[in-house]
């Protein structure tokens, strides 16, 4: 069975991120006031959505490569072989030797950048720490959106990832 990231993937995870935007729109905007707020005083700019915008552009680079530097290490702690690509806005990882692994292996793979980058955004101070938070789980709900789906197949599944998605053997 073939699992395909599509539009339609896409179309689905941004509902879900405008839904979470909306229930913790309070924690959301409260993080993004602190975090226009500490960046202006730091940088001595003005306080304004085009230079939140850039400030959290920059956040998201290294935290892009961070999130795919640790899909690929968990890939090649359970022996597979990794290939990066970035393009534009998009970066992925996938594990190129075809070689299968066990459905929880593929489910930490996909969720361990979420637990790690999550732990790791406590120990920042408040005001990056949330922005961190949250520009990680935003940029994890594919992720967690594929882990959800494995859910369907027995435990005992095997899954090749594939450059389209990932392939399940039952």
């Amino acid at each position: 069975m073939k699992y395909k990231i599509d539009y339609k993937l896409h179309i689905k995870v941004l509902l879900i991120a405008i839904i979470i935007s909306i229930v913790f729109y309070d924690f959301i905007s409260k993080s993004l006031i602190n975090f226009s707020e500490t960046i202006s005083n730091i940088f001595y700019t003005e306080i304004n959505y085009i230079n939140t915008m850039i400030y959290i552009l920059i956040i998201m680079i290294p935290l892009t490569a961070t999130h795919e530097l640790i899909h690929g290490l968990f890939f090649k702690l359970f022996g597979g072989k990794v290939k990066y690509y970035f393009k534009f806005i998009f970066a992925a990882t996938f594990e190129c030797s075809g070689k299968p692994i066990t459905l929880i292996k593929f489910s930490i793979v996909l969720l361990s950048p979420l637990i790690i980058i999550s732990f790791l955004s406590l120990l920042l101070s408040t005001w990056l720490g949330h922005i961190v938070f949250l520009l990680n789980l935003i940029g994890s709900l594919g992720d967690i959106y594929m882990a959800l789906e494995l859910l369907k197949y027995p435990s005992h599944s095997l899954i090749i990832d594939k450059s389209y998605g990932y392939k399940v053997i039952i």
